[in-house]
């Protein structure tokens, strides 16, 4: 069927005015058409041009059947999309460049972040003031600014492996949590490397900008929420132990005071004769 038997009601819209300015006479009709379709009675009627309409129709419905097939696709096709990029990008720039370039970045971060931890720990007396600087703005900070030079520099899968087995050894075995408190950490790591992967391979653009860091400020936004959740239980915690050994405090130096009131009078009491 020809693709003019089919066209819409809307090109009928459109060329209204030229519909309106020249009627329609069947007997105008060329004698080869006079088997033609209704649509194409009206449009020849009306003096528009059809191998024109036609080749613009034409090239517009197979523009939209490129972006049905290419554009268009399921959150679960863009994720598998994003991993396939990072193993793609793994082998072409090679395993062996890839992680060693993955485990300079990691060392760098694992480097920085120590001294900025020691640091922070030496200018603020207070813990809790101290991780919330720490782990909460400026570590995060600088493990996803390397996520993204990692993605920029093609050592995507290299960095996230060495850094997760550097800050597992560090924290198993200098600060000696449980291997199983690092799961989630390694979670999040590997979920904020997908955002940022997935938004520098499909930049936004923003008055006319393509900007491909986007990704990197929402993976700050979910590292910050994720280190941030202990924050909120440890400081409710610290606050509740405060307030109860305030409480042990205050009962400590009442009875103390007591205690040397009576001391006091018994004293007195020796000296009268």
């Amino acid at each position: 069927m020809n693709i003019i038997d089919n066209i819409d009601q809307l090109i009928f819209e459109q060329e209204k005015t030229n519909i309106n300015k020249i009627p329609i006479q069947l007997k105008n009709v060329p004698k080869e058409n006079k088997t033609i379709s209704k649509s194409k009675e009206k449009l020849i009627g009306a003096k528009i041009n059809i191998s024109k309409v036609e080749k613009t129709i034409t090239k517009h419905l197979k523009r939209i059947k490129i972006t049905k097939s290419t554009d268009i696709k399921t959150g679960s096709e863009k994720i598998k999309e994003t991993y396939k990029n990072i193993m793609l990008e793994l082998f072409n720039e090679g395993i062996i460049k890839n992680i060693g370039k993955g485990i300079l970045l990691a060392l760098i971060v694992i480097i920085i972040n120590q001294i900025t931890t020691e640091l922070i720990f030496d200018l603020f007396d207070d813990r809790s003031t101290a991780y919330l600087i720490g782990a909460i703005i400026i570590g995060p900070l600088i493990e996803e600014i390397f996520k993204f030079l990692s993605i920029k520099w093609k050592s995507t899968a290299g960095h996230f492996a060495a850094f997760n087995v550097m800050e597992l050894v560090v924290t198993v075995f200098v600060n000696h949590v449980g291997l199983i408190y690092r799961i989630l950490p390694i979670i999040m790591h590997g979920t904020t490397t997908m955002f940022q992967k997935f938004f520098y391979d499909n930049e936004i653009t923003i008055d006319k900008n393509k900007i491909k860091s986007f990704g990197l400020l929402v993976g700050l936004i979910i590292h910050m929420v994720f280190n941030g959740i202990p924050y909120l239980f440890s400081s409710s915690y610290e606050i509740r132990s405060i307030a109860r050994h305030t409480e042990k405090g205050i009962e400590m130096i009442n009875d103390e005071i007591l205690r040397e009131i009576n001391q006091t009078i018994n004293n007195v009491y020796d000296l009268i004769p």
